[in-house]
């Protein structure tokens, strides 16, 4: 009884194919939030979850380069240098550090320690886990 929801993939989908713009333009959104959000209630109010949107949609923009790179074959190395553009981002970077990533479930987790010490080979290596399952 109740609801059924069947979920699946669509890469056509235009908010979850790939765009290789993906981080710079949530990333502006995001700011802009922010910015909007400090003239109304002060920043440690909503500072948290403002850093939690952040390394998530870092995670999604660089999960999607590390499939996008797989299927378009491209080398490791243009991979891990799409890669470490995203996860470079000294916003990001700050985020990380200060965002208590450990306390995520086990493979944003991972992801997020990947993304925080610019591990570029161990997120290729948790989006292909990801995809086996």
């Amino acid at each position: 009884p109740g609801a059924w929801y069947c979920y699946c993939r669509n890469g056509a989908s235009f908010s979850k194919g790939y765009r290789p713009d993906r981080f710079p333009r949530k990333k502006r959104l995001l700011l802009e939030m922010e910015r909007r959000l400090e003239g109304i209630v002060p920043r440690e109010r909503f500072q948290a979850y403002t850093d939690r949107q952040l390394q998530a949609m870092a995670r999604v923009a660089s999960v999607q380069e590390a499939a996008h790179g797989r299927a378009a074959k491209l080398t490791g190395r243009e991979v891990g240098r799409r890669l470490r553009a995203i996860c470079g981002d000294l916003r990001l970077q700050e985020t990380l550090r200060r965002y208590p990533w450990w306390k995520l479930p086990r493979m944003q987790a991972a992801y997020a320690f990947a993304m925080r010490f610019q591990l570029t080979g161990l997120q290729r290596l948790l989006v292909a886990l990801r995809e086996k399952r």
